[in-house]
């Protein structure tokens, strides 16, 4: 992950931490969120040893948005997070992604048929939504689509070659794997 994307969102688990740490604070956002009317009415909490836990932290907290900046108003925390709203929603997606990959991965019905196709389907996607982003095509990150109008090109460049790096590990991390013939 590039040094802009991690600080997104290291910001991101300031926040939520930020809030969830104190309980008065978490009490009112609480209150906060109920009087906007919001879906949610509470942040998940990032746990650092389940990467998984950040694409539902990011899910909850893109959710919450607009109430978590209003209740960070005139404060250095939000004016961060402000600075870098593009990258938060971009995160979003991408964990999301991810994370359903992940769940594709594991559990009873997993085998390493499934798993080989998974991964060889989500690497051919990691090139599609490259092409995507730089032809400003966001119909597969319906976070990013939202935002679309405040993107610059370096911001596209950026999401791009982080997909390209996701692409780039994967086959290496799982090359075993994708070189295997399984025959059935």
């Amino acid at each position: 992950m590039s040094a802009r994307l991690h600080d997104a969102l290291s910001i991101v688990i300031k926040v939520v931490n930020h809030i969830k740490s104190n309980s008065i604070q978490d009490r009112l956002f609480r209150q906060f969120c109920k009087q906007n009317g919001e879906e949610f009415e509470w942040l998940v909490l990032h746990r650092e040893v389940r990467w998984l836990s950040k694409g539902n932290c990011l899910k909850h907290f893109i959710a919450l948005w607009d109430s978590i900046i209003s209740f960070l108003a005139h404060t250095q925390l939000g004016a961060k997070l402000l600075a870098n709203k593009n990258d938060v929603f971009y995160l979003s997606d991408i964990f999301e992604k991810l994370n359903t990959l992940n769940k594709q991965l594991r559990g009873n019905d997993s085998d390493l048929i499934s798993s080989k196709s998974a991964i060889a389907a989500f690497l051919r996607k990691l090139q599609l939504y490259k092409n995507y982003i730089r032809r400003r095509a966001f119909e597969q990150f319906p976070c990013l689509a939202c935002v679309s109008s405040d993107l610059q090109d370096e911001d596209l460049a950026l999401y791009g070659e982080y997909l390209e790096n996701i692409h780039e590990d994967m086959q290496t991390r799982f090359s075993d794997l994708l070189g295997m013939d399984i025959s059935i």
